[in-house]
């Protein structure tokens, strides 16, 4: 017996969980033969072959087991499939990776390179802050700076000195009567004037130049055109040479002006009188009054060195009205503002207000001090009529 097998020894600890009883050992069990090859006892052959039951749940339940094993095959398969498919996106991730750590490599090299360029540029930059901080720092650099400032204006001045030498209009009369030196310098270089205004004023606060310095910038701006064009005769600077001739009546003062001053020479001060009196001066239209005072008038007497003769002038007063011919007034009915006077303001016109009454004052004090003086010097004076009147 001991040479047989147990035919259950396998499955008892595989099936006990489904009702499958352990081996009893009793003292009468019955061992029974089973294909000559193995044994069974009592218990599991009446559970087997007695009892039925336990053999249709033994069979149900490897079917169930069967299932459940083709379930986790097939669960099996899918985890595979899914494993591989996770080996495979592993796989991806990792040559991502690799393209990305490639790409982190060529962007860290691109870095170091763009920290060097701007290492270089940085030094460049700081040099060139320094050089422009520092452009004006003496006074070499800022005659180079003045330099290169005229060179590029140089053209322009010229333009413009061209287009004033061409322009004779400015000479007549009635353009030198309007003349402003602020319209005179809005149309010049506005490079030249702008120095020139600069370098004049004192206060920086303000760019208003009071009216004297802004003639003297007027004066320098035609010193530097004249000095650039020899051509160049300034309108304001002629004009100003006709009062010197007036008053020295000499060419050679006109001459030497003329190199102080862009006036112009003697020559040309005598052709622009000239052009002047061929400019006729029409009379106005309208209704014209010319009133004269012969009472009061003047003699200037002056030699003439050129001609060596004297020239006598009289001065008399002499003022001119004009009515245009829009104006009606003189065809008025009555010129006065009230037909007849009341007894007040015929009062008003005889009686003497406070400021007649001072200008009266004012008037009788001047006339006496004058008498008052006279008579003193001729009382103080060694031989005078005073005494001998007394006397």
């Amino acid at each position: 017996m001991e040479e047989l097998g147990y035919i259950f020894a396998g499955l008892i600890e595989k099936y006990s969980r489904i009702g499958l009883y352990y081996c009893r050992m009793k003292e009468l069990q019955k061992w029974r033969g089973f294909k000559e090859k193995y044994l069974i006892c009592e218990v599991h052959y009446n559970q087997f072959f007695v009892n039925p039951q336990f053999y249709e749940s033994l069979v149900g339940s490897s079917e169930t087991i069967q299932q459940e094993n083709q379930q986790i095959s097939q669960l099996i398969i899918d985890l595979n499939s899914q494993i591989k498919q996770i080996c495979q996106y592993l796989k991806d991730q990792r040559n991502e990776l690799e393209e990305l750590k490639k790409q982190l490599q060529g962007s860290h090299e691109g870095i170091i390179v763009m920290q060097n360029l701007y290492e270089k540029v940085y030094q460049s930059n700081q040099v060139l802050t320094e050089q422009w901080n520092s452009r004006f720092a003496s006074q070499q650099k800022r005659i180079d700076t003045i330099i290169e400032i005229a060179k590029a204006e140089h053209v322009s001045l010229l333009n413009d000195i061209d287009l004033l030498i061409q322009n004779n209009s400015r000479f007549f009369l009635d353009n030198l009567m309007v003349y402003s030196p602020w319209e005179w310098l809005n149309g010049r270089n506005k490079v030249i004037v702008k120095f020139v205004e600069t370098l004049v004023q004192n206060n920086y606060a303000t760019d208003i130049l009071s009216l004297k310095k802004f003639f003297k910038a007027v004066v320098i701006v035609n010193s530097i055109y004249r000095a650039q064009h020899r051509k160049y005769v300034s309108e304001i600077h002629l004009a100003a040479s006709a009062i010197k001739y007036i008053v020295a009546r000499s060419k050679i003062v006109i001459n030497i002006d003329n190199y102080i001053t862009s006036c112009g020479s003697y020559n040309r001060f005598l052709k622009w009188q000239n052009e002047l009196s061929k400019q006729k001066e029409l009379l106005p239209e309208g209704l014209l009054f010319l009133a004269f005072d012969n009472e009061q008038k003047g003699q200037k007497n002056y030699l003439d060195r050129e001609f060596n003769m004297v020239t006598y002038h009289i001065v008399t007063s002499f003022v001119a009205f004009n009515m245009s011919l829009e104006n009606k007034i003189q065809y008025t009915n009555s010129s006065w503002a009230y037909d007849s006077l009341s007894k007040s303001q015929f009062d008003k016109i005889f009686s003497v207000n406070t400021q007649m009454q001072e200008v009266i004052n004012e008037e009788l004090y001047s006339y006496l001090s004058g008498i008052l003086e006279l008579l003193s010097e001729e009382k103080l004076s060694s031989t005078n009529a005073i005494d001998s009147f007394v006397a």
